[in-house]
């Protein structure tokens, strides 16, 4: 087996959402989980920034008024109401998780962060549930953070990307480092339960030496958890109209600081995520292995989501949908406009219907790419669920798992991959090349999708 490439695409999700196409007479509530073990995450997308990151391909746009944030954030409270309304008429809904992301939630002020939490807390039993918040150094505030003690955030994550000056400038990033120092002390202060700092590597000019530096300014703040991400340019970002080339070292740096990581207490969960192994006489203030943290490390193969907001992708059953993806600024705004305009939140015009395969090749992708790798048994109780769906692509009869995935096969001979009794998991090496090895299980469909949105780019 031979990869032309190893950082291919970062599969966090499938389908990608440029496979997305106009869908027409769907009803998110005949998709809606209904029953307890299918529980969901509720999300809330703020797609505001103080500037645009030269690597960040998000729905988010920069210098937008308090006044037109306002005018969002009432948006997304008709949204809500309406969901609300139509998910009481037919069940009692289940959560078990928060999460306000971006964009930076952040940037809002403090009247309107509390505001969001307002209109969450509509949503039943969300107020006992965990909280996500995602933040930057510069919109970091004690005020800020303050509100989001009060309103139970469990987890704080900060993209900090590095500890060099000179590479947060050719990131295009507008903080500098007195601002993540004066962000990452006021968060341990405030005590969140987890805190997590997201590093970039692969950054132009970057070595073993400066990434070094920037790992150990990080765990100088001893950080429950650490985001370890590779550098992608993609089309339409400012890095990729300013032809940035990354560092031809990436992979070099990426083995490097995984095995630093490993070297410093941290057991790494996939090729992005490391976390630290917890003691057991560490202060009660700290993140501890609760049924939380540990649901937090299991890969999500059929997991549910509800999003609000413009730009935040919903996930219910076969069912994935969203706005309209784009990366242009002006696109994105107009977006926003329509999303504030709009008065009626229940018709799902935009998205993906999953058939079987799709379903079971997204399980595929999830659970593979995840330390916990494929477990035989509910990969079988996951074939059978996506039996239920049409035009379900393998034989009824189950035969194996390599006869459905072929592939599997070749992971196995290059030692990418190795099968431990009922469990097969990817090695150190197959890990590594999560990127490239994630891709094998697009379905043909899904890949033509996404080339055509490229193309027409």
């Amino acid at each position: 087996m031979e990869f032309s490439e190893r950082y291919e695409q970062y599969m966090y999700s499938y389908p990608h959402k440029t496979a997305y196409r106009s869908l027409h007479g769907i009803n998110f509530i005949d998709y809606f989980p209904k029953r307890e073990e299918e529980m969901l995450s509720l999300y809330f997308h703020i797609p505001f920034c103080e500037s645009k990151c030269g690597y960040c391909n998000l729905f988010s746009v920069t210098g937008q008024k308090e006044d037109f944030i306002s005018s969002y954030l009432d948006a997304i409270e008709r949204q809500a109401i309406q969901y609300l309304e139509n998910i009481n008429k037919n069940f009692y809904p289940f959560f078990h998780s928060l999460t306000l992301g971006g964009g930076t939630p952040l940037l809002l002020s403090e009247e309107q962060l509390e505001r969001l939490f307002s209109i969450a807390y509509q949503f039943p039993l969300i107020k006992n549930l965990p909280v996500v918040v995602e933040t930057s150094p510069k919109q970091t505030t004690k005020a800020k953070l303050e509100i989001l003690k009060q309103y139970g955030t469990t987890r704080i994550s900060i993209g900090i990307q590095s500890f060099k000056q000179e590479e947060l400038l050719s990131l295009n990033r507008s903080h500098t480092l007195e601002d993540c120092k004066r962000a990452l002390f006021l968060i341990e202060d405030a005590k969140f339960a987890c805190k997590n700092i997201d590093l970039i590597y692969g950054i132009p000019g970057q070595t073993k030496q400066s990434l070094q530096y920037s790992l150990d300014a990080a765990l100088f703040y001893q950080p429950e958890e650490i985001f370890l991400y590779p550098l992608y340019i993609k089309q339409g970002t400012p890095l990729y109209l300013k032809k940035t080339e990354i560092s031809s070292q990436r992979y070099d740096l990426y083995l490097f600081a995984s095995r630093y990581l490993l070297e410093q207490g941290y057991q790494q969960i996939s090729m992005r995520y490391f976390k630290k192994i917890l003691k057991h006489n560490r202060d009660q203030n700290h993140y501890k292995e609760s049924k939380e943290n540990k649901d937090r490390e299991k890969s999500c193969g059929f997991e549910h989501t509800l999003s609000l907001g413009c730009g935040g992708r919903s996930y219910l059953k076969n069912l994935h949908f969203c706005t309209p993806y784009h990366i242009e600024p002006s696109a994105c705004l107009q977006e926003i406009r329509s999303f504030i305009e709009q008065s009626d939140y229940i018709p799902i015009s935009f998205g993906y219907l999953l058939n079987g395969d799709e379903m079971l090749r997204r399980y595929i992708i999830k659970n593979l790419l995840h330390r916990n790798g494929i477990i035989m048994e509910d990969y079988t109780k996951a074939r059978e669920l996506c039996m239920q769906y049409q035009y379900y692509d393998f034989s009824e009869k189950f035969d194996s798992i390599f006869k459905d995935f072929p592939i599997l096969y070749e992971l196995l001979e290059e030692k990418l991959m190795i099968q431990e009794k009922q469990r097969m998991v990817l090695t150190e090496k197959g890990i590594s090349y999560s990127d490239a090895i994630g891709p094998l299980f697009i379905s043909k469909t899904v890949k033509e999708k996404m080339k055509q949105w490229i193309d027409m780019k």
